[in-house]
């Protein structure tokens, strides 16, 4: 049985190739924007899919709330989210998102088993779509499938 978490975890890279495709860990935005928005393409309902955002030397402000790390579900969440993006530091800025989803008694899961993502490149070169497959079963890169746009 396939366990994309363990050729992470030995080839200690957030990228590794997997049936000739490059799959992703996490995305690391190459620059850190002022403005973002996320769209949920699709998802499986169970168990419940998200995106989590993570912000380093800046804060993270989605209607009004201000925070360095947000979780996004797609059974509470808005299928479009807008996030302001604030540096607070001169030091070195970093921003990262990764897939989760809801384990047993509501525990937020990532980055076992199967997790990873497929980013594809979009005619908009502002908009990746991220692929996602969560953590259980075989890897299925349509678990999961949202736009990232930078403003």
């Amino acid at each position: 049985m396939t366990d994309l978490s363990a050729i992470f975890a030995e080839q200690q890279s957030n990228v590794i190739e997997w049936n000739g495709i490059p799959v992703h860990g996490l995305y690391e935005f190459a620059r850190v924007p002022g403005q973002l928005s996320l769209e949920f393409l699709s998802s499986k309902p169970l168990p419940v899919q998200g995106v989590q955002l993570r912000i380093r030397g800046g804060l993270l402000e989605i209607d009004g709330v201000e925070t360095t790390d947000f979780v996004l579900w797609t059974d509470t969440a808005p299928r479009a989210v807008t996030v302001a993006v604030r540096r607070t530091g001169r030091g070195k800025t970093t921003l990262k998102l990764w897939n989760v989803w809801r384990g047993g008694l509501d525990v937020t899961q990532a980055w076992l088993g199967n997790a990873a993502m497929r980013v594809e490149a979009c005619p908009d070169p502002r908009q990746v779509v991220l692929k996602c497959s969560d953590g259980e079963g075989e890897p299925d890169f349509d678990d999961l499938v949202v736009a990232v746009t930078v403003e």
